[in-house]
């Protein structure tokens, strides 16, 4: 406790409840969700166990939140950069644990024949599945993540009948995830705006973005300036930006220009005739399929839907020749 300052827990600054009147965060996708720390352990409270956020605990993120003041020196309002810890702080969100979902089913489908003797190729298909799912895995909770690490330790004894546990527990972790869903009213892949939508896909959209780890590639006809602004620009330096637009590449070119000045890394920008789709596309794994141009997203019904794993490489890599072929702005 700072002198003149209480001090507030991480679960008092996740449900709004200070005696200075924090407010809540029913922010986006985070409504209804339950507290998870990504890769780490469950805690009442949200945060994973002896981990901390960008750099700061817990419990001085929530002072910086108090005070307005970030670790660049700036002060105001809850920025950008708040947004982000509150997003690694809170973990995925439904859109992202639907796709999480869709791929623990795929590779629970599509697991391979182990055989009789132990195959230590890294390049072998049952290898490259056991660290795919591994991934996988780690992604859903700790604990997932320590029973998969357990099994792995005793799989050249247990080679032959190791494929089905690891099978049984793709679809333990499947079937919480479902439950999760369910009880949070997202249990439907993907989601639906009728007409006047803006603020709720304004939400979704920038919370699967927030999500991102390594790269946003945006693939939008009609991106614009407004745009970046809006869905890219509180990503700050946290990840590669890329963006493939046509009609308004210039007015984007200066909005980039901008953030790279601030963030001292530029995004990178291209342009082409090309294409049609709108693709939001998150460390070259997660594809998503947005109605129409993201710029007008919610003003007419529109959807928000992510690709198949069976089908989301043969998307990615057909907008990755085209990004190849571009012209740099």
């Amino acid at each position: 406790e700072q002198e003149g300052v209480p001090r507030v827990s991480v679960e008092s600054r996740l449900t709004g409840a200070s005696s200075r009147g924090v407010r809540g965060t029913g922010r986006g996708l985070w409504r209804g969700r339950r507290a998870r720390g990504r890769g780490g352990v469950r805690t009442p409270g949200g945060a994973p166990e002896g981990k901390e956020c960008g750099g700061l605990s817990a419990d001085h993120f929530c002072m910086l939140s108090l005070h307005g003041t970030y670790p660049n020196g700036r002060s105001g309002g809850m920025n950008d950069h708040l947004d982000r810890l509150q997003k690694q702080l809170m973990g995925d969100g439904p859109a992202e644990r639907q796709v999480l979902l869709m791929k623990l089913l795929h590779e629970l489908e599509t697991a391979p024949h182990f055989g009789e003797r132990y195959v230590d190729d890294a390049d072998s298909e049952p290898q490259r599945w056991i660290a795919r799912i591994g991934a996988l895995l780690g992604r859903v909770d700790g604990n997932h993540k320590l029973e998969f690490q357990n099994r792995r330790r005793t799989l050249v004894q247990y080679w032959s009948i190791a494929r089905e546990p690891l099978r049984q527990q793709l679809l333990a972790a499947a079937e919480e995830i479902k439950l999760e869903l369910e009880l949070d009213g997202h249990e439907e892949i993907g989601q639906v705006y009728g007409p006047q939508s803006q603020y709720d896909f304004l939400r979704d959209l920038k919370d699967i973005i927030l999500g991102a780890q390594t790269e946003v590639f945006v693939v939008d006809p009609y991106f614009d300036g407004q745009a970046f602004e809006t869905y890219l620009g509180p990503l700050g330096g946290s990840c590669s930006i890329r963006v493939l637009c046509s009609k308004s590449a210039k007015e984007v070119a200066g909005h980039v220009a901008a953030f790279s000045e601030q963030h001292q890394m530029k995004p990178e920008l291209r342009k082409s005739r090309d294409i049609h789709d709108r693709l939001l596309i998150v460390d070259k794994s997660d594809c998503w399929i947005v109605g129409g141009s993201i710029k007008d997203a919610g003003k007419k019904p529109t959807y928000l839907l992510p690709l198949q794993p069976g089908f989301a490489p043969k998307k990615i890599r057909i907008y990755e020749d085209i990004w190849q072929q571009a012209t740099p702005v």
